[in-house]
C-alpha cells in the first residue's frame, strides 16, 4: 500500500455529528466523519462496498465501517457489534479474490505468495497506476490463488505441442 497515494482525499477529518450531536461508538470514542461513508451501514454490507470505501480514502479502517453498524444486546445486557472487523475484512477479501484486486489493507496477513500471484495478473500499466485488473479471475486463476494462499505449489502447466504447418501431416 502506498503511504499517501496522490488521488486520495486530504480534507480535514472531524467527529461524525447527527442532529448537532457527536456520535460515539461502543467504547465511547468519537466516530470519524468520512465524506464517503454513510451515517449507518447495514450489517450485511457486501464486500465490494467495503472495498470501494477503503479504496476511496486510505484513512478508512474496517473499524470505521463497523462503528456505523447496528449493535445487539447480549445476555448480560451489554451492547456489542453484530459483526466485528474480521468478518468485514473477509467479505472484502472474497470480493478482491473474485475481482482480481490486490489488497491495500489486509488484516488477514495472507502469505506473500498470494499477493505476488495477484500482482502478477496485473499489467505493467495497472501496477504503475496502482490499479486492479480489469476482469474477474477465471476458474483456474481462483484455484491457483487458493493454492498459493495456503502455501501449496501451483500445478505445472505443460506447454501445448506446436501445430504442424498447413498441408503437412505429423
Amino acid at each position: 500500500m502506498l503511504p499517501n497515494p496522490p488521488n486520495n482525499p486530504n480534507y480535514v477529518l472531524g467527529p461524525l455529528k447527527y442532529r448537532g450531536r457527536v456520535v460515539i461508538d461502543l467504547q465511547g470514542k468519537k466516530i470519524t466523519d468520512f465524506r464517503n461513508l454513510p451515517l449507518t451501514i447495514a450489517s450485511n454490507v457486501q464486500g465490494f462496498r467495503i472495498e470501494a470505501w477503503i479504496r476511496q480514502d486510505h484513512r478508512i479502517a474496517y473499524s470505521d465501517i463497523a462503528a456505523r453498524m447496528r449493535t445487539e444486546v447480549d445476555a448480560n445486557h451489554n451492547r456489542k457489534l453484530i459483526y466485528g472487523v474480521k468478518p468485514l475484512a473477509a467479505r472484502a477479501m472474497t470480493f478482491r479474490d473474485q475481482a482480481g484486486c490486490v489488497a491495500w489493507k489486509d488484516i488477514q496477513k495472507r502469505p506473500a505468495a498470494s499477493k505476488s500471484y495477484m500482482d502478477s495478473l496485473r499489467t505493467p500499466m495497472q501496477r504503475r497506476l496502482n490499479q486492479c485488473t480489469n476482469q474477474d479471475l477465471t476458474k483456474e486463476q481462483r484455484k491457483n490463488l487458493w493454492l498459493v494462499s495456503r502455501s501449496l505449489p501451483l500445478p505445472r502447466v505443460t506447454a501445448p505441442t506446436p501445430a504442424a504447418p498447413l498441408g503437412q501431416n505429423p
